[in-house]
């Protein structure tokens, strides 16, 4: 993992370089695939403020939609958190890939529906989703 603030100007220019040649995202973790289908996903609100738990309906009725989604491509859901700025989730998936587009889906319809609500058009809400692949039991 890089610290982006710490890099000098030509180093922040090769690492992105060397994302672009390996067709990784610019500005993100790659996602990829495993053998392994048990992932952990997390996935925060932008700069981490408690934008999911400004109330607590709110946060009832996006542990519905967060569940639903991630269980809508046949995963099996080991564990979850749902905090008031982020969210955990520990699943069996076969498709992570599809996994994180069906949250995806549910982070903009959040989104929008959040910041009509807060009368805050064009905040940005989430922070995309991060995905990591889970090496053993302990892990």
């Amino acid at each position: 993992m890089y610290n982006w603030r710490s890099m000098s100007p030509e180093q922040r220019e090769y690492v992105l370089a060397r994302r672009k040649l390996a067709e990784h995202p610019w500005h993100s973790p790659p996602h990829r695939m495993s053998d392994d289908a048990v992932y952990h996903l997390t996935a925060a609100n932008y700069e981490h403020r408690p934008i999911l738990g400004l109330t607590p309906e709110r946060m009832s009725s996006f542990e519905s939609e967060l569940l639903s989604a991630a269980t809508s491509n046949g995963e099996t859901i080991i564990a979850w958190c749902l905090l008031p700025n982020h969210y955990h989730l520990l699943l069996d998936s076969p498709n992570v890939l599809a996994t994180l587009a069906s949250l995806g889906r549910l982070h903009g319809s959040s989104s929008f529906r959040w910041n009509n609500e807060d009368a805050a058009r064009g905040r940005k809400c989430w922070h995309r989703a991060a995905d990591r692949s889970m090496r053993n039991e302990r892990h």
